[in-house]
């Protein structure tokens, strides 16, 4: 089958769908399809341009006020290939699949990022594909086709280069090691926030442990705020050598905090994984007891769970003896090969391929109102970006 997987990149290009895209595409060549990845963008993704040769990869140009054009050189780039679907992997992608989609009649898919419930328009298809039960349930009769597929991450091997450096700027080996990969910014303030409390909690309790954040720098001034109150038992690591692609790092940790992709990749290393709540002030442990609520919220910060914070915390000290550490992480691996490998939901993937059907014409309307959103959005980007060069 012969499958064409598209992404726009309007920033940095190094967020988790585009890890997910490349996973997806890795997966579908190794079983045999044709795969074409396309990105859309002011520049290529870091992520994407990593891709195996295997895999053909294109990138166009976005620039405005010509937001349009790349529409037609999309189109134009998919005729030459003519696939038997296309996959996109955000919302402005997908109009660049259903333009296309539309004009060669070949059926358009969409992946939904992960994230909260959309505030603005959302475009409506025939075929999605979400992480979560939440949006599961969100989009159920406003897409024709809804499809539950969390599985995103493939096995992968760590830098040991890069450990060794990261050991490095460690002042002494820790008994208990905690990593954060995320981006640091306002959005992920109070994750990391309660990551530190926790360490501070551990420390109180005479495990000698340390918290390791890994992540790019988004706002300035989060990233002061955080550097205030951190203990000099907290490492940031912001150099775009570790935080290119943080995965790789992650066998200098005994224990992961994560949410989303991050989560996912950790436990497939075979780390402990801690997940935040939104009704504690620290994260909590993964088991198979809890895991199907953090699913049902993509493991992100907006998970409810009901615990005693004093009940979280002595299960994670816990972890301070090598053989619990163990137990944890061998369990948080088995979570890992039943729900996160891209692998077991390959088969379901191919069915959605093989059963889509082209769009309607009926969505015309919807199509001009993902244009001017589209339009908006990148105006309104365009208009920041001089405002702060001034």
């Amino acid at each position: 089958m012969r499958i064409t997987l598209l992404i726009c990149v309007p920033k940095a290009g190094v967020g988790g769908h585009y890890h997910s895209l490349c996973a997806t595409a890795e997966a579908l060549a190794s079983a045999g399809h044709d795969i074409n990845v396309i990105s859309i963008g002011y520049q290529q993704s870091p992520v994407v341009s990593k891709l195996s040769e295997r895999i053909s990869r294109q990138h166009i140009q976005l620039s405005w006020p010509l937001a349009l054009l790349p529409l037609r050189r999309c189109t134009a780039a998919i005729r030459i290939t003519m696939p038997d679907v296309i996959h996109a992997f955000d919302v402005y992608a997908y109009l660049f699949a259903r333009i296309a989609a539309t004009k060669l009649r070949i059926p358009a898919i969409l992946t939904k990022c992960g994230g909260p419930k959309p505030r603005t328009h959302f475009p409506r298809g025939e075929q999605l594909i979400v992480y979560s039960g939440e949006d599961f349930r969100y989009f159920s009769g406003k897409w024709n086709n809804i499809h539950l597929l969390p599985n995103r991450v493939t096995p992968f091997a760590f830098d040991t280069t890069l450990m060794q450096r990261l050991e490095a700027c460690l002042p002494h080996t820790y008994t208990l090691r905690l990593l954060r990969i995320s981006r640091i910014g306002n959005y992920y303030e109070k994750t990391l926030r309660d990551t530190m409390r926790l360490l501070d909690i551990l420390r109180s309790k005479n495990i000698d442990a340390c918290l390791l954040i890994v992540g790019a720098i988004y706002e300035g001034s989060a990233f002061a705020r955080l550097r205030s109150v951190a203990s000099e038992h907290v490492f940031f690591i912001t150099d775009q050598e570790f935080t290119q692609d943080a995965k790789r790092v992650l066998g200098v940790a005994d224990i992961v905090v994560g949410t989303g992709r991050s989560l996912m990749e950790a436990a497939v290393a075979g780390r402990a994984v801690l997940a935040p709540l939104r009704n504690l002030d620290i994260p909590i442990l993964i088991t198979r007891d809890n895991v199907d609520v953090f699913l049902d919220k993509n493991f992100s910060e907006r998970t409810i769970f009901v615990k005693k914070q004093e009940d979280a915390i002595d299960e994670i000290a816990a972890l301070g003896d090598l053989q619990v550490l163990r137990a944890a992480q061998d369990d948080c691996q088995a979570i890992a090969n039943r729900y996160f490998l891209v692998s077991e939901a390959l088969p379901a993937m191919e069915s959605i391929y093989s059963n889509a059907e082209t769009p309607n014409h009926r969505q015309m309307l919807d199509t001009a109102l993902h244009v001017a959103e589209y339009c908006y959005r990148l105006s309104k980007a365009w208009i920041r970006r001089k405002v702060e060069a001034l």
